[in-house]
């Protein structure tokens, strides 16, 4: 909304109008059964663009952003209406480019309340179309209702994210001094197996950032923000970037780390502790299984049950312990950075089933659980599942070896 004050010299001789433009933005709460998507089909479901351009060193108001079905030089969405940056009417436009030059300008949009998410992520679908390293986009989020602005995630990181850094058009200038080594979407990232790219990221930071400030009910509002320059190669098109289909849900896969050790490994122990504990695999949201092969050495543990273990083993072609498989992905070699990546990427792709195991009943000797499984996706193969029965921690003489 714009709010004006008109103010008039008792004279009447002079009038002077203030403007300013005031934001209300909509409270959408999100919890683990209550996931929020947007596809923009209907309405912009409270999502506002704003900006300015620097037109021959003047600042005016003007963004490039339109929610529209994009239809310009590459970017297209036959699924319907998307936020994209389309100023073609505009006369600060480049002549090449449905932007403005000089733009800082982005999409914000609605409240969230997160209170109830433990595991929160963002995920959504985009296209960049710009000159690699000039233009670009950022994500960015606030928790004191916009007085500040952090950038989310860094380059590389997540899935689909950020893919460039330094942006000489800066994305995200205006609002905020985080992002000082401009990163964000930027070149031509178009279509991936004829869809449109899937950027998918945690938001644990959001989190941190509320338990440090001492924030209980925990609201955020993201920024799409877009910046550019003005030195566009003459003989390139640019439509700029589009997203679409903005979610905020909670996570709800849970990994799986086998680990495979042998007690005639030196510092075999160090090794299981070092496996429990790394970055990523001491999660919540992960589930340890750790297997004691038959070599290179006699095994305690291995005597007891031979048969999985080999089995496990083989099945992952494991030649030398320790190592480790992450959700069925590993390296041959020891833990590293390796294992955090896969981990935090893994989380971020949604369950395809839901699986709850009732409490397990011990009679005469026997075990007995039952388990329910949910599909949360389409599936139309053969199922297979697995029970395993483990120790959380196995003492043999003075070692503690763990699962």
């Amino acid at each position: 909304y714009w709010v004006s004050m008109t103010l008039v010299t008792q004279d009447g001789l002079a009038t002077y109008v203030l403007r300013r433009r005031v934001d209300i933005f909509p409270v959408v709460v999100v919890t683990p059964s209550q996931a929020y998507t947007e596809d923009f089909e209907a309405t912009a479901g409270g999502w506002i663009a704003h900006g300015v351009v620097d037109a021959n060193l003047i600042v005016v108001d003007s963004s490039s952003w339109q929610l529209k079905a994009p239809d310009g030089f590459s970017i297209s969405n036959d699924r319907g209406r998307a936020w994209v940056t389309d100023n073609r009417s505009n006369p600060n436009s480049a002549p090449n480019a449905n932007f403005n030059n000089n733009e800082q300008s982005y999409v914000e949009s609605p409240c969230f309340d997160i209170t109830n998410l433990g595991k929160p992520m963002v995920a959504f679908r985009y296209w960049a179309d710009t000159d690699q390293g000039s233009d670009g986009v950022t994500l960015l989020y606030t928790i004191d209702d916009g007085k500040t602005w952090f950038r989310v995630g860094t380059e590389k990181t997540g899935i689909n994210w950020y893919n460039s850094r330094p942006i000489l058009g800066a994305p995200g200038k205006a609002s905020t001094s985080e992002n000082a080594d401009n990163q964000g979407w930027s070149g031509k990232l178009g279509l991936v197996e004829g869809k449109w790219r899937l950027a998918r990221y945690s938001l644990d930071e959001v989190l941190i950032k509320m338990t440090a400030a001492g924030i209980s009910q925990r609201m955020v509002r993201f920024r799409m923000a877009f910046g550019s320059n003005s030195d566009n190669p003459a003989n390139v098109k640019f439509d700029g970037f589009a997203f679409d289909d903005f979610n905020i849900s909670n996570r709800n896969r849970t990994l799986l780390h086998e680990f495979f050790i042998n007690q005639g490994v030196t510092n075999a122990q160090a090794f299981d502790l070092e496996a429990r504990k790394h970055p990523g695999i001491g999660a919540s949201e992960i589930v340890s299984i750790h297997h004691h092969t038959g070599f290179p050495a006699r095994d305690v543990i291995n005597l007891q049950n031979d048969k999985d273990p080999s089995g496990r083993a083989f099945h992952h072609g494991i030649r030398e312990v320790p190592r480790s498989i992450i959700d069925g992905q590993a390296k041959d070699t020891l833990l590293g950075q390796w294992a955090s990546d896969i981990y935090y990427n893994r989380i971020l792709i949604p369950a395809p089933f839901s699986i709850n195991l009732g409490q397990p009943v011990t009679s005469n000797g026997k075990l007995s659980l039952s388990a329910s499984i949910t599909a949360l996706q389409n599936f139309d193969r053969k199922l297979l599942m697995h029970v395993v029965v483990i120790d959380s921690t196995v003492t043999i003489g003075t070692e503690l070896y763990h699962n």
